[in-house]
């Protein structure tokens, strides 16, 4: 088996290595911080009320499991691809790709799902009249004019991103200030009172707000020094926004009354504790951290389809890369269109099941593939107590993730059996292509 020949290799032409520690950090927190937690508490209450908070608190310390797994293999890979090379290198060529193609089909989806978070959040701002015709033009404005920005560069759009992870941050900590004044415990009256199979359904779906960490992983190959910035970076993304979440999601609960239901609740709270003109301010903040979050967005998920094709998985074309800007010109534009599609097809909640659905499937192959490189580093070293303890992170990563999965409908597991399959065509194209080289 290989150990990092992904990972050490870079293929040329490369992309330009400019990203900073500061926008891997800033990267990783706008690609999570965004439409899930403003729009998803009143999705969660419906069944669980105030006991939403234990969902997402055991949604952030699965995702906390997750990143620790990704954090102890990245070091090892400085290239594009992230869990599609991790895969690759320690499960096979067949399973790698599938990895790959269904990590670009799980970040469009969250995309076009936070498309829809934008158009809701625009909306709110205009008079409801005016509702049916802004919706598809946030719909597709926000994709597009994204998708323009990509083309100019990554130092442009982590610059994007960066300033809108501070921006965003400005009306989370003001929201959370003002709330607190008015926190009311006994709205939590009934805390712990729910059902299983409602908790299980719940922690599914606000998980779709815990996506993204793995993002900086992806952008490896245009870090100026990923070795050194994967690992505490990943660490220090997800201690924040789990910290930023559950504050917000306690705020939500204990200063509204009837959560369930509401579109936007934090807007609500906001407009009930800091009427028109402060509801109204942090309604632009939350327009502005749904932005920041595309825009990270928008910059990965081209990453996923050119890591394909860099590592010769895909037609070549869609790994070439501008001239001038060093992009991935190819893959962004398929990316928007795609993803254009996929907003137009479904609803938020339909969008954001069905990404952490496929998203999964790359958690629980890099968890595979940290316990098949910790094994084999025992076997080449003397076995102690603490190089076995080493094999607990895998498996209890294992075990949560494959318990959150379960909590699916089948159907759902369907359709992300069928876009798995979509893609196995251009691998057997790209294999084709490679036999038919060498035979000359």
């Amino acid at each position: 088996m290989h150990t990092t020949p992904s990972s050490m290799t870079p293929s040329a032409p490369s992309l330009r290595r400019s990203m900073s520690y500061v926008d891997v950090i800033a990267l990783g927190i706008n690609g999570m911080i965004g439409a899930g937690i403003f729009l998803l508490p009143g999705v969660i209450a419906e069944n669980l009320g105030s006991s939403a908070l234990l969902a997402a608190t055991l949604a952030g310390i699965i995702a906390l499991l997750n990143v620790m797994c990704f954090a102890a293999i990245a070091r090892n890979y400085v290239t594009t691809g992230g869990a599609y090379l991790y895969a690759r290198d320690y499960l096979g060529r067949v399973i790698g790709f599938e990895i790959g193609w269904l990590n670009w089909c799980s970040r469009m989806l969250s995309w076009a799902a936070i498309a829809h978070g934008f158009a809701i959040a625009l909306s709110s701002q205009f008079h409801s009249s005016l509702l049916q015709a802004i919706y598809p033009i946030a719909l597709v404005g926000l994709i597009v004019l994204l998708s323009i920005l990509n083309f100019r560069g990554v130092s442009l759009g982590a610059r994007v991103s960066t300033f809108f992870t501070l921006a965003k941050l400005l009306p989370i900590v003001f929201f959370i200030i003002v709330a607190s004044s008015a926190f009311d415990t006994r709205r939590f009256e009934g805390f712990s009172h729910f059902q299983s199979e409602a908790f299980g359904d719940a922690t599914l779906v606000v998980f779709w707000a815990f996506l993204g960490f793995e993002s900086i992983a992806v952008t490896a190959g245009e870090m100026k020094n990923p070795e050194k910035m994967l690992r505490p970076a990943l660490i220090v993304i997800i201690v924040m926004v789990t910290t930023i979440y559950l504050l917000i999601i306690s705020m939500v609960f204990g200063t509204l009354d009837h959560v369930a239901g509401r579109q936007n609740p934090v807007a609500d709270a906001s407009l009930l504790l800091m009427g028109p003109v402060g509801g109204r301010i942090i309604s632009l903040g939350i327009l502005i951290s749904v932005f920041g979050m595309a825009s990270a967005h928008a910059l990965v998920v081209p990453r996923c389809l050119f890591a394909l094709a860099e590592h010769n998985d895909m037609p070549k074309p869609v790994g070439w890369i501008h001239a001038m800007y060093r992009t991935p010109v190819i893959a962004i534009g398929i990316s928007g269109i795609v993803t254009l599609i996929l907003a137009f097809g479904g609803s938020f909640k339909d969008l954001a099941v069905l990404s952490v659905l496929a998203r999964f499937t790359q958690y629980i192959t890099t968890a595979i593939s940290v316990l098949m490189m910790t094994i084999r580093d025992i076997k080449t070293k003397p076995i102690t107590l603490i190089s076995l303890s080493r094999c607990a992170l895998p498996i209890v990563t294992l075990t949560a993730s494959l318990w959150i999965m379960a909590q699916a409908d089948p159907l759902e597991w369907t359709k992300v059996a069928i876009a798995g399959l979509l893609g196995m065509p251009f691998l057997f194209y790209a294999v084709y292509t490679e036999r038919t080289k060498a035979s000359h």
